[in-house]
């Protein structure tokens, strides 16, 4: 977790995180600046109590997502799905990263049908909390463009099954 910023501030990634939309080209591991590095493993690996204990190291350091603007995208990929939730409860990553970070879980196939109703709920009272703060137009155009990404990928996926209350909120 404290390493991280340090790989990012010497060039360890090429990634810079930007406000436009990611297309569908670029990996978790770029996106999240991570390139090289076994996350997936260390994801999937992971126990509950190690997770709370991740997720309270990352509480206590967030003051490092002020320096390092890929920190929040790279906490997001080394968690499991199902404790997404309460780390952007703890953390507040902006939107854009919450939906390109959901996108990249969706294309990984590697975010439960729970975790994904829950961080799509989180993102909309998000969302609903940022209504009248000023978003700069590129930013708001990325967060719609991932938002109808996300909906699409789950209408695609789930149109056979009933998953309404899914489709809805997304």
């Amino acid at each position: 977790v404290h390493v991280i910023p340090v790989l990012h501030l010497f060039g360890f990634s090429s990634n810079i995180a930007s406000p436009i939309f990611l297309d569908n080209s670029q990996t978790e591991e770029r996106w999240a600046g991570l390139d090289g590095l076994p996350f997936i493993t260390f994801r999937q690996k992971i126990y509950d109590t190690d997770q709370r204990e991740l997720l309270e190291l990352m509480s206590k350091s967030k003051h490092l997502m002020e320096v390092d603007r890929l920190l929040a995208r790279s906490w997001f990929t080394l968690l499991p799905s199902k404790a997404l939730p309460d780390y952007l409860k703890m953390i507040t990553p902006n939107l854009l990263d919450v939906l390109q970070g959901i996108i990249q879980r969706w294309k990984a196939g590697s975010i439960s049908i729970e975790s994904l109703n829950r961080v799509l709920k989180l993102a909309e009272d998000t969302v609903y909390g940022q209504q009248n703060r000023d978003l700069c137009d590129k930013r708001l155009e990325a967060c719609v463009k991932a938002s109808l990404k996300i909906h699409e990928n789950i209408c695609k996926s789930m149109k056979k099954m009933d998953f309404t209350e899914t489709i809805a909120t997304s």
